[in-house]
């Protein structure tokens, strides 16, 4: 129960902020490799339960900041592909 309490507000708002990192980063660096990219959110779920003195938790807040992180990167990169075929069409469409 501890746990819990302990978690109640600053886990989420870490998950929330290494979502919202890790998609940025896609963003506004498309060529910066993911693997880096999910190493970094790893590593910030370890420090954070470093922090929080559960380190045997470390292993499930690394997961949830690593899926998270992997699912905003996905999100990133199939909104570019969306753009991108789009823009082929705008291109190939003969009304315009």
């Amino acid at each position: 129960m501890t746990f819990y309490i302990l978690l109640y507000w600053h886990f989420p708002v870490m998950v929330m902020l290494v979502t919202l990192a890790s998609g940025a980063i896609r963003l506004l660096y498309p060529r910066l490799p993911v693997l880096l990219i999910l190493l970094g959110s790893g590593l910030v779920g370890y420090l954070y339960a470093w922090m929080v003195e559960v380190q045997g938790l470390a292993f499930w807040t690394v997961t949830v900041n690593l899926v998270f992180s992997f699912l905003t990167i996905g999100v990133v990169q199939y909104v570019r592909y969306l753009k991108r075929k789009a823009e082929e069409l705008g291109k190939s469409d003969p009304r315009s």
